[in-house]
């Protein structure tokens, strides 16, 4: 909902993929809008990070989802309305669950005047043609189009190891125009030159093979106490060292009539107020964890089955309510008829109940 999210307090972290070992960044500006959230983030100088700029620029990634905790929400059918949040992170994602969450801009700033820019080609001097200065004209016209320079058709020779392999961790464009040369010059020269001298496939190399864990765990049902949000839940009552206590309701209430006369008997009904007997029951569940599973899992285990075991408690506790309601209703023996536009019989069992 409008104002769920927090613009100020800490700033969410910016992550890839809403993994928690691949942080990127920070949001570091927030507005709230007729239209959403709006956001501006600054990518940090790692490797990752310039990985993650490069992808945004040739449009691999162009979406964002967001990832919060919520603090308050509401169920709406079989949606969970949430009307106010904990923003913890923000992903950048290929994928995002909602299609207007895109990102509408990625500038990049200069290097710093005292560092040194390594891996740079040199400038080559060239005329600009014409068909080169219509594809720099395009790019201004599309601020959002990813960033792209003209560049002379040069011609390759075939490219050596190290040009094939330098060119491979770059990626993109720059490896499709060696990696054609490498084929081109291949072919006028007659030659079955390989890239690679041997066949090397993952069963040969399987301890370089990581196996991520994709976060958060997936939750296979929602977490929600409708019947007990509707009803409401009070507190235990102060002061109690028994394990019951007594919660009354009205039986029979008193009556109001008009007086026939003067001097006559006026309406009289004993009130009976019934002492309802509520025992009180416990909750709970445990797990043991070892200090090794606490320290050694990523994600951390014990916030996850805290979480669980809390989620689990709000499961439960729905359950009881709604068995409570449901041997009310039979012991009241009420029942209830569909009568167009009167509901009298309907709300009679409910309070029955």
């Amino acid at each position: 909902m409008p104002g769920a999210l927090p613009v100020d307090g800490a700033a969410p972290r910016l992550l890839a993929e809403h993994d928690s070992t691949r942080i990127v960044g920070m949001v570091t500006a927030r507005e709230e809008t007729d239209e959403g959230m709006l956001f501006t983030a600054e990518i940090a100088r790692t490797t990752e990070g310039n990985d993650i700029v490069e992808l945004l620029k040739m449009g691999a990634y162009d979406s964002v989802s967001i990832g919060i905790e919520p603090v308050d929400v509401e169920q709406d059918g079989s949606t969970t309305v949430v009307k106010a949040a904990r923003w913890k992170e923000l992903s950048i994602v290929a994928e995002p669950a909602f299609q207007a969450a895109r990102i509408t801009e990625i500038a990049a700033t200069a290097a710093e005047p005292d560092e040194p820019e390594t891996n740079q080609p040199e400038e080559e001097t060239e005329t600009m043609t014409e068909e080169n200065a219509a594809v720099e004209a395009a790019a201004e016209t599309v601020p959002t189009a990813p960033i792209v320079y003209a560049q002379p058709k040069r011609h390759f020779d075939m490219p050596s190891a190290s040009e094939y392999l330098a060119a491979y961790h770059v990626g993109g464009e720059t490896f499709e125009k060696v990696n054609t040369a490498f084929v081109e010059a291949a072919r006028s020269k007659q030659t079955a030159m390989q890239a690679a001298a041997g066949d090397v496939i993952t069963t040969d190399t399987p301890g370089l093979l990581p196996e991520p864990i994709v976060a958060p765990v997936f939750a296979d049902f929602n977490y929600v106490r409708p019947v007990v949000n509707a009803v409401g839940a009070r507190a235990m009552p102060d002061g109690g060292n028994s394990k019951t206590f007594i919660r009354p309701t009205w039986t029979t209430h008193t009556s109001i009539d008009a007086q026939s006369s003067e001097l006559a008997a006026v309406a009289a009904q004993t009130p009976v107020i019934a002492s309802n007997v509520v025992s009180k029951s416990t909750l709970a569940g445990q797990v043991t964890l070892s200090v090794q599973d606490i320290d050694f899992t990523s994600p951390a285990a014990l916030q996850i089955i805290l979480q669980d075991l809390a989620n689990e408690y709000l499961d439960k506790s729905d359950d009881v309510a709604a068995d409570a309601i449901v041997a009310g209703a039979s012991a009241s023996g009420s029942t209830w008829t569909v009568t167009a536009n009167d509901p009298t019989s309907l709300i009679q069992a409910l309070y029955d109940a």
